[in-house]
């Protein structure tokens, strides 16, 4: 008798699975670092999305439709080149995760020191046992099914990434409306970025800061028709990406000088100094 094959869990529409991809990618720990390049980060995010950003949402949209089945990465790895090579590849995109969760649990420290004390931001006793609750408590959130992942990472997606961005945004228009002048101010040799090995190496950078769009792959199984919602969700995420980080990151250039960025809360401190300055300092 054939074995009968598991029933198919369609918990995962589009937009579901668009934010899982946002998730991976896009954060607001990474607008301060573009910010510090003012003008001449759209050359630099412009270089990125065309040899980058498109065409591996392309090729995850293409694998994810042909090759619709449980792991992904792996999955598709393994059907082209062996199961050994498969591993490796699916190996890879675990241990990246080591360096990954540092830099976004130190960010949400930070953020979260906002709530009580902005100088708690520097204090590394807060910042490890933040990070270490944030990190456990995310963990066992997890732990009931793809249901409950999806359904955490598409609320905390809107409410920690894509709202934030958008206030980046308005906070920057009402900056500017009120007669601040820009940080940065325009002109076409702004636009040009400086050409130095460092440079190139900061371009790595921005490529590595799109990646994660493969994550809707692991998915696949879990939405009611791939073939369909694999690609949509895919050309959605991209749209969202590039919006969120190309407009976030020109905003808080506009509003925080250079030399008072900072990596770890650059975002929080665009918060802070235009309510201040908007007279509504409270609503931080």
């Amino acid at each position: 008798m054939a074995r009968r094959r598991p029933a198919r869990n369609v918990g995962l529409g589009v937009f579901a699975l668009a934010m899982i991809n946002v998730a991976a990618v896009i954060s607001a720990r990474n607008l301060p670092l573009m910010a510090e390049y003012g003008w001449s980060m759209l050359v630099l995010y412009g270089l990125a999305i065309v040899a980058f950003l498109i065409p591996i949402s392309l090729a995850i949209s293409e694998l994810g439709t042909a090759w619709p089945g449980d792991g992904g990465l792996y999955a598709w790895v393994r059907e082209a080149f062996g199961g050994r090579t498969g591993f490796l590849a699916v190996w890879a995109e675990y241990a990246q995760n080591i360096v990954w969760y540092p830099t976004a649990l130190s960010f949400m420290a930070a953020s979260f020191a906002y709530v009580i004390d902005p100088d708690l931001a520097t204090n590394k006793v807060f910042l490890i046992v933040v990070m270490l609750t944030f990190f456990w408590g995310v963990t066992l959130a997890n732990l009931p099914g793809v249901s409950m992942s999806a359904a955490i990472g598409t609320v905390g997606t809107i409410a920690g990434s894509i709202l934030p961005a958008a206030l980046v945004v308005l906070l920057g228009v009402l900056f500017l409306a009120q007669g601040h002048h820009s940080e940065i101010p325009f002109s076409g040799h702004a636009l040009v970025p400086e050409i130095q090995v460092n440079n190139l190496a900061f371009l790595g950078g921005i490529i590595l800061t799109f990646t994660g769009m493969e994550m809707a792959g692991f998915h696949a199984r879990e939405t009611p028709n791939p073939g369909r919602d694999i690609p949509r969700s895919i050309a959605l995420a991209f749209a969202v990406i590039v919006l969120f980080s190309v407009l976030g990151s020109l905003f808080l250039a506009f509003v925080v000088p250079q030399k008072e960025l900072s990596l770890v809360s650059g975002t929080m401190q665009l918060f802070k100094s235009v309510l201040d300055k908007l007279s509504v300092g409270w609503l931080l």
